[in-house]
């Protein structure tokens, strides 16, 4: 009698399962990889958001270990439990891979597997910029237990080589992937437009956490300006953080409380990229953000800051326009080049739409990931 072959077990850590591009690229890895060759489960370092629902109901298992934020003292105290619950999970699920993102969940993990003895042990890396500076050193003393990074860009890989002195053979580059729908970049003429919006209503989009990082003062500072050309345009910003307050009394402070309009965390933000005029990211730091990969999948020009991955994703003067990070002013003037010119938007539109279509599709993501998966267990003698 001919044994079937054995799952191969992933346990996929996660810092949360809220709303955002790790969590997204989690969702759609966890449920698109072959379930007849791998039998993937999710741990969560905090409780459930809204990831883990939608993973759950795609069959698959969401554990989460209830770490809270605290203090610098309590930020250490809640990472030994969760560092101490983690690898009783890990010791009770026996993975033969266990693969990480996000910074804290990426160094607990490793620890953890480490201390069970798993035997391949591979860490996403999908920021650059930002950290503090004990992050580089924490990352560069705990490499030893990892046995592979995956990066979301090639300039992310050149970052870790660079901060952590990771050696490049141990790091690939897998970009994000986004589905592309028969309803993106479709007519919504016949569709009620979002947050309250009317029908001929002209408003630029974004979305993210509202957080220092994004950079949406500097964007609120430009649309401040491109008002004085195109006063009938409205600026959404689609999130929720810690900066709401402060962005809130910028607008104020710019006479601009009725045309800045919060629309706090949405699940539907995909929804909204059809109606909009173009889409901005404002970003001091990035990596690979998802949001932009999204509107281009939705056929529309980007205006985003030249950070990071940026870069790899639009192709300034052909799929959008790239300005310097913190610049108001040349932000503004990219602004008003695409608004007022919509021949050269929709066109830009259009081959940003192309270009995910040929470079960042999900299936592309996955296909990647599992070369890559079969690469390391080959190379380890596990199959």
């Amino acid at each position: 009698m001919v044994h079937p072959k054995a799952k191969i077990k992933i346990v996929f850590v996660i810092t949360s399962t809220g709303v955002g591009g790790a969590e997204k690229m989690l969702y759609h890895t966890s449920t698109s990889l072959d379930r007849t060759r791998y039998a993937p489960s999710i741990c969560s370092l905090k409780e459930k958001g809204a990831i883990a629902r939608n993973v759950e109901a795609a069959g698959i298992e969401v554990h989460c270990l209830s770490m809270t934020d605290g203090d610098q003292f309590g930020g250490w105290f809640a990472s030994l439990v969760a560092l101490f619950r983690l690898t009783r999970y890990v010791i009770k699920v026996r993975p033969t891979i266990v693969h990480s993102f996000l910074f804290r969940a990426n160094i607990l993990s490793r620890i953890a597997a480490s201390l069970a003895r798993v035997p391949l042990v591979i860490s996403s890396v999908r920021v650059m910029g930002g950290e503090r500076n004990y992050h580089h050193t924490v990352e560069k003393v705990t490499s030893f237990m990892v046995d592979h990074y995956i990066t979301v860009s090639e300039s992310v890989k050149a970052y870790l080589v660079q901060t952590a002195s990771i050696p490049d053979n141990k790091i690939t580059a897998i970009y994000n992937g986004v589905a592309l729908n028969d309803h993106c970049g479709a007519s919504h003429e016949d569709q009620h437009p979002p947050c309250g919006l009317k029908a001929h209503d002209r408003f630029l989009f974004t979305v993210g956490r509202l957080h220092q990082q994004k950079g949406y003062d500097c964007l609120i500072q430009a649309f401040a300006q491109v008002r004085k050309e195109c006063p009938t345009l409205q600026l959404l910003i689609v999130g929720e953080g810690e900066e709401e307050n402060n962005l809130k009394n910028l607008a104020k402070s710019l006479d601009l409380t009725d045309q800045v309009i919060f629309a706090g965390l949405r699940l539907d933000s995909d929804t909204i990229f059809p109606f909009a005029e173009l889409f901005i990211l404002p970003s001091l730091w990035e990596g690979m953000p998802n949001a932009v990969l999204e509107a281009m999948a939705a056929g529309k020009p980007v205006v985003a800051t030249e950070v990071g991955g940026v870069p790899e994703l639009v192709l300034h003067g052909e799929t959008g326009l790239l300005v310097s990070p913190g610049d108001p002013d040349a932000l503004a003037q990219a602004i008003l080049d695409l608004c007022t010119d919509p021949v050269k938007a929709h066109a830009m539109g259009a081959a940003g739409r192309l270009r995910v279509q040929e470079h960042f599709r999900i299936a592309s993501m996955i296909k990647k990931t599992d070369g890559l998966y079969q690469k390391l267990l080959a190379t380890k003698r596990l199959q």
